[in-house]
């Protein structure tokens, strides 16, 4: 647990300190997760103040006061590529499985870069120089039980009670791939990345909400664009502000853009793309 660890940031950019007081916290409401420990305890609603918040995010102590963060391990990092600064949130007290849950906050406003891996204590969340930072979202992974399904649209149907429609259902597209795409685009033949992909994301921009979709080897063989059918595995959940756009949402992962490949409507209803997914086959 982090209780008692100090915070140290020697990786912090230098700027003046803040010198005012920060006002007495309010404490007295409810406390809610920071968490999901299991794929069933999953709620889209979790982080409703950061979708709500708008591109200037939350003030970080705000999410330490709604939410119980104060009971896990968090880290000031950085996670990469491309880098960008975060507090880790780790459930290191988990008996029941060999890893605990996991998680990140990332950050809009705070320290530009990390040297190392930091503890933040939970008095520092509260009534340190972290209490003035500012999330910009927040995203979750490692739950126990999550789904499986041989194919990505299939996966959101059949857990329409957890992740309910609508969803877009893109490809991120590096910049290199959006080249080599328009490039050939009048070439007969598809290439193996567009329809053997091995990530996609599901978004709602309504909801602030991007499921990041990942591929799985049936047979324990390697991962890559050719080498499928795979079955596909809900890898995280990120939670952000309902005023960004889809490109928004992924140029921070390095992405040019994400490409659009079909649509689910309803618990029943899914636009997919022709011919399916899976590796050119001759």
């Amino acid at each position: 647990m982090a209780s008692g660890l100090v915070l140290s940031l020697g990786g912090c950019p230098k700027r003046a300190p803040q010198t005012e007081p920060l006002p007495p916290a309010d404490l007295s409401a409810p406390q809610r997760e920071t968490l999901v420990d299991r794929w069933a305890e999953l709620d889209l609603g979790l982080y409703a103040e950061v979708v709500a918040a708008g591109s200037n995010g939350v003030p970080l102590r705000e999410l330490a006061v709604r939410h119980n963060v104060d009971t896990y391990t968090t880290v000031l990092t950085t996670w990469s590529p491309p880098s960008r600064v975060v507090m880790e949130i780790e459930d290191t007290s988990a008996l029941h499985r060999a890893t605990g849950a996991f998680g990140g906050w990332l950050l809009l406003d705070g320290p530009s870069s990390v040297g190392g891996p930091e503890t933040l204590s939970p008095d520092a969340l509260l009534h340190g120089e972290p209490a003035r930072w500012t999330v910009g979202s927040v995203l979750l992974r490692d739950w126990e039980g999550g789904p499986v399904a041989a194919d990505p649209f299939d996966l959101l149907l059949a857990e329409a009670p957890r992740v309910p429609a609508p969803w877009s259902v893109c490809r991120p597209r590096t910049e290199a791939q959006g080249q080599m795409e328009d490039e050939a685009e009048d070439e007969a033949g598809p290439m193996n990345h567009v329809v053997d992909p091995v990530l996609l994301y599901a978004v709602d921009e309504a909801r602030g909400a991007r499921l990041g979709l990942k591929a799985r080897s049936r047979d324990g063989g390697a991962v890559a664009p050719g080498n499928g059918p795979f079955d596909w595995v809900v890898d995280h959940v990120e939670l952000g502000s309902a005023r960004r756009s889809v490109t928004e949402m992924v140029q921070p992962l390095g992405y040019k853009d994400c490409e659009e490949i079909g649509k689910v409507m309803s618990a029943e209803r899914a636009k997919r793309p022709k011919g399916g997914l899976g590796p050119v086959t001759e």
